[in-house]
């Protein structure tokens, strides 16, 4: 089993195939809807409301290794098992636009943090995007401390994933014109050499982890990553996850976190880098988050 498949295995989660769509200006639900905005934006967040809900109840109530979640994302389980409740309300947000350009809204859930690799002012974070096809809604990304996406502005995100000093990858996309998928932009990888054991670089436009389809790069570890093109983020305005009215509220927001949850999503991590390095998956595709489809409201 090659050097490639283990790449591939590398982040499988995290990185998505996402497909080709115009330059446009983002615009928000509330400004690209019209006359029928305010009936438009009811219907949308009836068609959401499902996983606002969920996440709403994990945030209040704290991770429960028992229940199968499905709307909720690593990077919020990461957030619940290390944080309080009542400081996740006001930091974790929501808001609905069309990234796209289609006039369909989709669903972002994130909070604004310091940047974690200079001392950049606050970026925003992108956990979770859900759009809708169909009538469904379905998640797009998946994102975490680990495999991290930033918005960038007029539809671009800035994706960055590690598992070690020696597997990076950083690039920029944007969502397809129906939101379903990815075009990257620019795709960075590191490989290392299997006899010189040197860190190797690499680029290609694909979003492939494949060292066959990409091209080589002659520069150092310093030159590369100072091709993460983070210097035009910017922050968007979430409105606060605790703003959210749900049918299905909690028992309360200060709900603290004991110390089996932090147990369980350390095992949780542990075992997922132990199957990436022990190529357990034997037919790995780098692929979308399973589409969950919601029942409208």
């Amino acid at each position: 089993m090659g050097k490639t498949h283990y790449i591939n295995i590398l982040l499988i989660a995290s990185l998505m195939l996402l497909s080709a769509c115009g330059r446009y200006q983002p615009k928000s639900i509330t400004a690209s809807l019209g006359k029928e905005k305010t009936a438009a934006l009811t219907d949308y967040e009836a068609l959401y409301a499902p996983i606002l809900e969920e996440n709403l109840e994990i945030i209040q109530n704290g991770y429960d290794y028992e229940t199968q979640y499905k709307y909720v994302s690593n990077g919020i389980i990461e957030e619940v098992m290390y944080a309080e409740g009542r400081e996740l309300l006001q930091s974790i947000g929501y808001v609905i636009m069309d990234i796209s350009g289609d006039s369909i809204p989709e669903l972002l859930i994130g909070k604004n943090a310091d940047y974690e690799y200079d001392d950049k002012e606050e970026q925003s974070y992108i956990y979770s995007i859900f759009t809708i096809k169909d009538d469904k809604a379905f998640c797009v990304i998946d994102g975490w401390a680990r495999s991290s996406h930033v918005w960038m502005g007029n539809g671009y995100v800035l994706y960055t994933g590690s598992n070690g000093a020696a597997y990076s990858l950083f690039g920029k996309y944007h969502l397809s014109h129906d939101g379903t998928t990815s075009e990257w932009d620019d795709f960075y990888f590191t490989d290392e050499d299997p006899d010189s054991h040197d860190i190797l670089y690499y680029h290609n436009t694909e979003g492939i982890v494949d060292p066959k389809v990409s091209e080589k790069l002659d520069i150092q570890g310093g030159e590369f990553w100072s091709l993460i093109d983070d210097s035009n983020t910017q922050l968007l305005t979430w409105t606060s996850i605790g703003a959210f009215e749900s049918s299905n509220k909690g028992t309360g927001a200060d709900t603290i976190v004991n110390d089996i949850n932090k147990f369980t999503l350390d095992f949780y991590m542990w075992y997922h880098s132990i199957i990436r390095r022990y190529h357990i998956y034997e037919q790995p595709q780098i692929q979308h988050r399973s589409r969950s489809a919601l029942a409208t409201r």
